[in-house]
């Protein structure tokens, strides 16, 4: 939900800031390496693609609309 996206959550960072991914958690937690604690997706699960990361990054450039 887009409320959840846009508070603060443990870290007290917004997952999302829309209109500029590189402010947005989901993004610097998606850009960490694969073999960082914080990344995301979590271990055991299939990395984005470099396709589906520009995805996302323009999906909150415009705003992240829902």
């Amino acid at each position: 939900q887009r409320e959840s996206l846009l508070k603060g959550g443990d870290s007290g960072e917004a997952a999302v800031v829309p209109g500029d991914p590189m402010k947005s958690r989901l993004m610097h937690l998606v850009l960490l390496p694969r073999d960082h604690d914080d990344a995301m997706p979590p271990s055991g699960k299939e990395a984005l693609t470099p396709e589906e990361v520009v995805l996302l990054a323009n999906w909150i450039h415009a705003g992240a609309p829902m």
